[in-house]
């Protein structure tokens, strides 16, 4: 982990240059979890258009620290989904062992200070994982955490796409999808009650709202075979999110694209735009 007195931070690259702010932000949020410095450290220095940095890498092992010696539930459900959204945009292979981002932000670091700080990112991920689990009964009275929750839950089992999925589309109140076969965009609404199935439309139901949706077959949970769609079901089982769980059968169901009428497989649609 590269201390925070280390001077190697000077080398570092945020979306705004060099980040030799971030281990002050960091130092004074060990002190004090403040929203403005969170804000800052996390939106303006580690985090910016769904974007990482090479100092976000070398920053998450401090907020790892942070939350492990923090009392409050609040602080380590935030730190929880904030570095879950970091990993979702983590461009980089299992395998690899220095990011990408060193080599675009032509970062000056011997190759051995590169791996240690990527290796350090790696190993606080997995704890941090392991932190959700002492979390799921405060998330179960946070109605408007769970999505980012489960987007955290998924980034850390290494399911970034269906991560980004969830930052994206949070509310569960539209859905976009890409036909694989003619590349035309279609919607997934709900139905008017906002309660019942999901609706196929060709058309955003917002600029044509008299039209009409195409019906979705679903297939029986047991069937589904997608990793990462039984990894959200069974969190969202785990937390309670109810309005989730009555769509996730719907969001891997099947139907004919509006378009072109080729048969459409809803899920693998859905997050291959991520």
């Amino acid at each position: 982990m590269l201390l925070l007195s280390d001077p190697r931070w000077q080398e570092l690259r945020g979306p705004f240059g060099s980040s030799h702010r971030v281990p002050m932000l960091l130092s004074r949020l060990k002190e004090q979890y403040d929203p403005e410095v969170r804000d800052e450290l996390y939106w303006e220095q580690l985090f910016h258009q769904n974007t990482i940095y090479s100092c976000t890498y070398a920053a998450v092992p401090h907020l790892f620290m942070l939350a492990q010696t923090s009392g409050h539930l609040e602080t380590q459900l935030d730190i929880y989904i904030s570095c879950g959204m970091f990993e979702a945009n983590n461009p980089n292979e299992p395998d690899c062992e220095i990011p990408a981002e060193f080599a675009r932000d032509r970062i000056a670091l011997e190759p051995e200070a590169a791996k240690e700080i990527y290796r350090a990112y790696r190993e606080a991920l997995a704890v941090l994982a392991g932190l959700g689990e002492s979390l799921v009964s405060y998330v179960r009275t946070k109605e408007t955490e769970k999505r980012y929750f489960l987007a955290a839950s998924a980034a850390y089992a290494g399911f970034r796409d269906a991560a980004s999925m969830l930052t994206v589309f949070p509310d569960g109140e539209e859905y976009v999808l890409g036909c694989p076969a003619c590349g035309e965009d279609v919607y997934l609404w709900p139905d008017a009650q906002q309660s019942g199935p999901l609706l196929l439309y060709k058309e955003d139901p917002v600029f044509a709202p008299k039209k009409e949706g195409l019906r979705i077959e679903v297939r029986p949970s047991e069937t589904i075979e997608e990793l990462n769609w039984k990894h959200l079901y069974l969190q969202a089982k785990r937390i309670e999110d109810e309005a989730f769980l009555a769509q996730l059968p719907w969001l891997a169901g099947e139907s004919d694209c509006p378009h072109c009428g080729v048969p459409l497989r809803l899920w693998p649609a859905l997050l291959h735009m991520f």
